[in-house]
This record gives structure tokens, sequence and C-alpha cells, in this order.
């Protein structure tokens, strides 16, 4: 893996905001009206799509369906396989990464109606502070939060916030539990006599001891003695970035042209997130960061999709996903990906990768074809992976 590339990408923030920027505050659903584009002269690519599903369109300079064509024939005949074909230049596929885990709102199956006017369950997912989940617990009931992730998802800790007022109403002791059918479940967490947060409307961070992978998750609250009220303003589990809701706010994405440098960032739940940019020309490749203001928050699927089915194929390994094919020209091409984490999981899964609870990640593609410039060779030789694969190392 190169290093200059790495930093390159980590540091984009950093960078002097050029003159020349394109923008919008807007997806960008149709590449080849919306999308931005980064390259380096050989390798380019396309960047759109929204927040849930994020697309990189990429090529080479040298995928070229066409052979040496001296008679410049364009009939169909000449297009088929073996025929004269002049031939044009094709996209390779889609670099995709579908963000997160698209959970359900959370419930109360203990107190399914309870709160307070303003102050119901709902509160404690819409990233605001200000407000919260509070209600009477005289009858010193168990208080139940309960979420469905939609899939088994890692999870590495989770964040509880004050509410704005009596400190002797925040979670006292608790438990959380995870479970693969919402009936059978196994603690995963445990905390006892905790002394209320130091400030109002301040969150407090918990680690797990060791990574937990479930889909359904609930938390068990004690109330604290002498309290006659429960409250608690947000709850956020690492790895689940939201909760059953699709909004979200400051949506930006930029080109910025002075410094070749994609931005797409926006928040939700009170979590900013980024994704950047950029096409390296020295390393030979396109960097991919993913970025969020509170640690655990980058989970989601990437995958490559090739744009020429039936001639190729694709597997992942490790940290990395490979794309390999050949045109009817003979001519081969490659993708290589490598993805490194800064916290969380990284595992493959079926062709993809499967990041979970990362708190940043950063994506190196490398893209080519086994071109070579001389006829008596046939115009290729050897294999496209000889050159893509030292790239992402």
């Amino acid at each position: 893996m190169k290093s200059s590339i790495l930093i390159a990408v980590a540091s984009a923030p950093f960078l002097h905001a050029g003159t020349l920027v394109l923008m919008d505050d807007r997806p960008a659903m149709d590449w080849e009206k919306n999308g931005y584009p980064i390259g380096n002269g050989r390798i380019g690519a396309v960047l759109f799509g929204g927040v849930e599903e994020a697309r990189m369109q990429f090529t080479v300079d040298s995928l070229w369906t066409g052979t040496e064509n001296p008679a410049g024939g364009y009939t169909e005949k000449a297009k088929q396989p073996g025929g004269d074909c002049f031939g044009s230049f094709q996209s390779m596929g889609n670099l995709v990464f579908r963000s997160g885990t698209a959970s359900g709102a959370p419930t109360s199956p203990s107190h399914p109606e309870i709160g307070n006017p303003g102050q119901k369950i709902d509160a404690v997912s819409d990233g605001k502070a200000d407000t919260k989940w509070c209600f009477e617990v005289h009858d010193r009931r168990e208080i139940v939060w309960q979420v469905d992730a939609g899939a088994v998802t890692e999870i590495t800790g989770y964040r509880l916030t004050s509410g704005d007022d009596v400190p002797a109403r925040d979670p006292w002791t608790w438990v959380l539990e995870g479970s693969e059918d919402g009936e059978r479940w196994t603690a995963v967490d445990r905390r006892e006599n905790q002394d209320p947060i130091e400030n109002r409307k301040q969150a407090r961070e918990f680690r797990l001891a060791e990574p937990a992978r479930h889909r359904f998750f609930r938390f068990r609250f004690t109330p604290r003695p002498g309290s006659d009220h429960f409250q608690v303003a947000e709850i956020m589990i690492n790895g689940l970035s939201r909760y059953g809701s699709s909004q979200t706010d400051d949506y930006r994405r930029e080109l910025d042209i002075s410094n070749a440098v994609h931005t797409t960032s926006w928040s939700r739940d009170g979590v900013t997130f980024s994704r950047r940019a950029l096409a390296s020309y020295p390393d030979g490749v396109v960097g991919w960061r993913f970025e969020a203001s509170e640690p655990g928050m980058i989970s989601g699927i990437l995958a490559i999709e090739g744009d020429h089915p039936g001639g190729e194929t694709t597997t992942a390994s490790g940290r990395g996903i490979r794309l390999e094919g050949t045109l009817d020209n003979g001519l081969g091409y490659a993708a290589d990906v490598a993805v490194m984490a800064d916290g969380g999981k990284v595992e493959a899964r079926n062709g993809t990768l499967v990041l979970s609870a990362c708190d940043a990640a950063t994506v190196i593609l490398s893209a080519d074809t086994n071109y070579v410039m001389s006829r008596s060779k046939n115009w290729h030789e050897g294999n496209a992976t000889d050159r893509t694969t030292p790239r992402v190392r």
C-alpha cells in the first residue's frame, strides 16, 4: 500500500480550498447529468449516488473493444467476435458502497405508550440533545428500549445523552442485550450504579469489552432509587447509523477543481459524515475516504459491479476485492480494491467487503488492462493483475 495516497486522501480537508469549486446540495442520481469526475490521466472515475448508496464509475484509458481495423469498418459483422471491429472505449465498472444498516424505529415493549407530552420514545433517536424520553416510574418497573437492526450487525459500543434537567433521572443500572430472533437474548454489556452524567445534554460513551454481532438489540434500564422519573435524551449504538429515518441535514457535494478533491458531506442524528475521493498520479490509484464525527459509525457493504457480465469474475478475500475479465478482442482487464479501516471490522463475504462499526475507512482502487503497444504481441501481454495488485499493497 503506497503511503502517499493514504496521506493525501486523509489530509484532503486541510488543503486550502481553491476558487474553482463545483457544488450542489442534492445527491447526483444520474452519473452523466450530475456526477463529478476525477482522474489522473490514466484511470478516471465519476462519483454519483446518494447517502445510502454511493457509486464510483471507473475505467482506464486502454479499455478498448476494437481490433486493428485497418479498413475502419463499422458494420455489424465487424463488431462480432473475431471481426475487424473499430471498437470503442468502455466503462470497466462501478465501485459501490451501500451504507449502514437500515434499522427500524426504536420501541419500548415495557412502556409502549409512556412519555410526557412531547417526550416520547422517538425523541431518543432524533439527533437532538434538547429533546428527551421522559416519564414517571412510580411502579419501579424495568424500562426496555429495543431496536431491530434489519440484519445481523456488529456493534462496538454505544452512547447515552443526558436530559436537560434533574441529574437523578439519568440511567442508573442497565443491561444491553443482543438477539438473533427477538426472543432469546444474550447480555453484551452490563453497567451498575452509574453516577449521573456530569453535565446536562452531554453524551457519555461506553465501549464494549468485545464486539457483538446480533440483529436485535435492547436496553433494560432499572430506575434510579429515590427518583420518580426516568429520562434520556439520546440512545445511539455504534454500528447502527440510523433508526428508521433517512432524514439528513446539511447535505453538500463538491468538486474542488483546484485541489482535485471530491467531497460529499451530511449530518444525521447529530453525527457528521463525509466521503472524500481523489485520483493520485504518482500511485496510479483512486482513494476514497469515509469518516464520521463519532466513533463506530461507518458500516456498510463495499462491492464492485463489472460492466461486462459473462466474461468477468468478482472475488473477495481478506480486505480486498478483485474484478477480472477479458474482452472479445482478447484484452484482459482487472480492478483491485483494498480497504484500511480505523477500528471496527472488515470481512469478505459473498464477493463483497462488509464494514462493521468502523471509525473511518480508506478505500484504494487500482484498475488496468494488459495492453502493450506491440503488434507482434497482438497488443496485449501477461495479466492485468500484475499491474493492479502491487499498487494497492
